[in-house]
């Protein structure tokens, strides 16, 4: 029986040692004369492929430089540096080329390549720290995006068009290819939303998603592109298309109460509980009554305070970022509002404000109240130089949905960025920590 150490390095030495014969039966002079290591992975990916001596690669002979005399093949400083194999009717597995490891650029585009991208595992290959370039389109590959393309962060063009990939676009795709130039993921079968963080990778210019299946509004930040960048996709709206987008609140931002609670709606159970308790709550009327009117007092001339302010900020300028799906309104539509103070922490204040109506009238929707939460944090004087990491955050942040998460509607910082504003939906059940915490919590199960 091989031990298990041994078994492992003799997996590493079969390939190349596979090949040997191959080297024998043409020449012995690359047995002779240290063949270049990039020899072994593009032998192995000829050998893969379903006809094993294609026409096109006849060039591809061990005996000769691979550098000067081999079909689509360039090279810098004696390692391969690009491999050109376009409209060649090649068909075959392409995982051994992600062991070249100066690739630069790869285009294989216009053969008949079939496997599943996501199963090519990337995670220990040297193309994270050279692949540029990337061009696979018009061949028949499929699957879902595959996850470990996201690992090439100095990609910048991605072209990936005419295949059968399928699923969604990953939504933090944005984030992590920021020096993206071009992407397209045109003529596939792709679904779901475009993400938001597409709109953030700063040098993108050429990006098309047409003829796929993609729904929802296209991110503002993608309204330069032509119409074409996007066509062919019926659930798509806004941007640059002539579809708007009439439906402004999506579920992630709906205003509804949340769902059930052992079967139960929250504010039934806090009903039943104020009904149980009302007695108690009757003989302290009387002294809650002069707190109370105190506390308002108190609090609708802060309200006043806040509002002056605000709008005396919002006429010196600052910016709204308001996030796709998530309603219209403006910094003056939250200014006209009126204020209720929640709460105060450590970092500022928090407020339900309600809206009476925002953009909505243009739209030609019927204009109705809302109530959001706004969280006002005072900046300190060594955070004013983050900002830009600070947005590149918040942006991220406004992307996310999900049925459990608050979304963050939008955000504002003022002319002088010592103060950010953060909008979020207003659930009205209360806090968290006074069901869970209060006289009479609830049992969640």
């Amino acid at each position: 029986m091989i031990p298990p150490r041994l078994h492992h390095h003799l997996s590493l030495l079969l390939p190349p040692l596979f090949l040997l014969p191959l080297f024998a039966a043409t020449s012995p002079l690359p047995l002779l004369s240290s063949p270049n290591t990039d020899l072994f992975p593009l032998l192995a990916f000829k050998l893969s492929l379903s006809r094993p001596t294609p026409p096109a690669l006849s060039s591809w002979d061990p005996a000769a430089d691979l550098c000067s005399s081999w079909r689509g093949v360039s090279c810098r400083g004696g390692r391969v540096a690009r491999l050109v194999l376009v409209g060649l009717r090649l068909d075959g597995p392409i995982h051994h080329l992600a062991g070249l490891p100066r690739l630069a650029l790869l285009s294989l585009n216009n053969n008949s390549f079939s496997s599943p991208l996501h199963r090519l595992d990337l995670s220990l290959s040297p193309w994270r720290a050279h692949l540029k370039h990337l061009h696979l389109s018009h061949n028949r590959f499929s699957g879902p995006f595959p996850a470990s393309f996201l690992r090439l962060r100095r990609l910048r063009r991605l072209d990936l068009a005419g295949n059968l990939i399928s699923g969604t676009i990953p939504p933090e795709i944005g984030f992590l290819l920021r020096r993206l130039l071009t992407l397209r993921l045109e003529e596939n079968e792709l679904g779901g939303a475009i993400p938001v963080s597409v709109g953030s990778i700063p040098g993108l210019t050429d990006l098309n998603v047409s003829y796929n299946r993609l729904v929802g509004e296209i991110p503002r930040q993608l309204s330069s592109f032509p119409p074409s960048s996007f066509a062919a996709n019926p659930g798509l709206c806004g941007g640059s298309l002539p579809r708007r987008c009439l439906k402004i609140w999506t579920a992630s931002c709906d205003r509804r109460p949340p769902p059930m609670v052992n079967g139960r709606n929250i504010r039934k159970w806090v009903a039943a509980i104020a009904g149980a308790i009302s007695a108690t709550i009757a003989a302290a009327a009387a002294v809650a009554m002069v707190a109370l009117l105190y506390l308002k007092r108190r609090a609708k001339n802060r309200e006043v305070e806040v509002a002056e302010q605000g709008r005396k900020e919002g006429e010196e300028g600052g910016r709204m970022e308001l996030f796709e799906g998530c309603g219209r309104f403006a910094l003056e539509d939250l200014m006209r509002g009126s204020a209720e103070m929640l709460g105060r922490g450590a970092v500022g204040s928090t407020y339900r404000v309600v809206i009476e109506g925002g953009e909505a009238a243009e739209e030609e929707v019927e204009a109705e109240a809302e109530a959001v939460v706004v969280k006002r944090v005072r900046r300190r004087v060594e955070e004013k130089s983050r900002k830009e990491e600070e947005e590149e955050l918040l942006r991220e942040v406004g992307g996310w949905r999900h049925p459990n998460v608050v979304s963050l509607r939008a955000y504002h910082y003022s002319s002088a960025g010592e103060e950010l504003l953060l909008v979020y939906d207003y659930l009205p059940n209360g806090s968290l920590s006074s069901l869970l915490h209060g006289p009479f919590p609830l049992l969640v199960s």
